[in-house]
């Protein structure tokens, strides 16, 4: 029995250090003067890192991208960020402006770099119009983009020996396009995306390449009050650590119990 208690203790300890790690989790960032606060979750693999308030923008920072090595992995592996925007009380959300920031490429004669994404916005209605010209994903590329209902596609390929890049950012959307929301409390922005290169390398043995600096989300907001319904409300993180602790103490001493009196 006292094999059965420990296993007992053993298993609870693990369910309270899994919760704890679970309550420190996601990335919380708040500013007052925005009027809403925002989520990075921890399944964001990338822009993750940090996140500013730039006027009613929302810069996610931490640079990220992928460069072709001769001989080497044509692709970046599929990266993801999700984050959620929660307006303070009393105002609601009315769309939302999303992009990319600085942004930088190279290619040598020869080569070719490609990005892919899908992005989701739930919810969300598009105002602008979608993008299909000029691309061709067998030829020296362009820009491509689809969008539906809260969510779509984007593309962007270059197989011209050049580089370049944005000092502005990287629209993957008509320029200045509102994502309209219906008065929400809340909402999720999240997406998947890779980068494929190859072809030829430069001098160090390293060929096309692309790069990104942050990712920015600009919500419109207005005073009102929400027409979707309240979220459940998440204890405060001490809170719900008294509880797990409580929780584990009744185990432990359920397991003295049994123990004691031997079944």
């Amino acid at each position: 029995m006292k094999t059965h208690a420990l296993r007992l203790a053993a298993v609870s300890f693990s369910v309270f250090l899994a919760a704890a790690t679970a309550l420190r989790a996601d990335a919380i960032y708040v500013n007052s003067a925005t009027g809403y606060s925002v989520t990075v979750h921890d399944s964001s693999t990338i822009f993750n890192t940090t996140a500013g308030f730039n006027g009613n923008r929302t810069d996610f920072g931490g640079s990220w991208g992928s460069q072709y090595v001769g001989g080497g992995a044509t692709w970046s592996g599929t990266q993801s960020f999700s984050a959620t925007f929660q307006a303070n009380p009393g105002s609601v959300f009315t769309g939302a402006y999303i992009n990319f920031g600085q942004w930088s490429f190279a290619v040598p004669e020869g080569s070719y770099v490609e990005l892919y994404m899908d992005w989701s916005l739930p919810g969300a209605v598009y105002t602008g119009s979608d993008h299909t010209p000029l691309y061709d994903p067998y030829g020296h590329g362009g820009v491509y983009w689809d969008i539906g209902e809260g969510g779509g596609v984007y593309r962007w390929k270059h197989a011209i020996n050049q580089g370049g890049g944005g000092f502005g950012f990287m629209s993957f959307m008509d320029f200045s396009s509102l994502l309209l929301l219906d008065n929400v409390s809340s909402f999720t922005m999240s997406f998947n995306l890779g980068i494929a290169h190859g072809g030829n390398t430069f001098g160090d043995n390293k060929g096309a390449g692309l790069g990104f600096s942050d990712f920015q989300v600009a919500p419109t907001l207005k005073a009102g009050e929400p027409k979707d319904p309240p979220t459940a409300t998440v204890p405060e993180t001490g809170a719900t650590a008294i509880l797990l602790g409580a929780g584990l103490l009744g185990l432990l001493g359920a397991s003295r119990r049994l123990k004691m009196n031997p079944v």
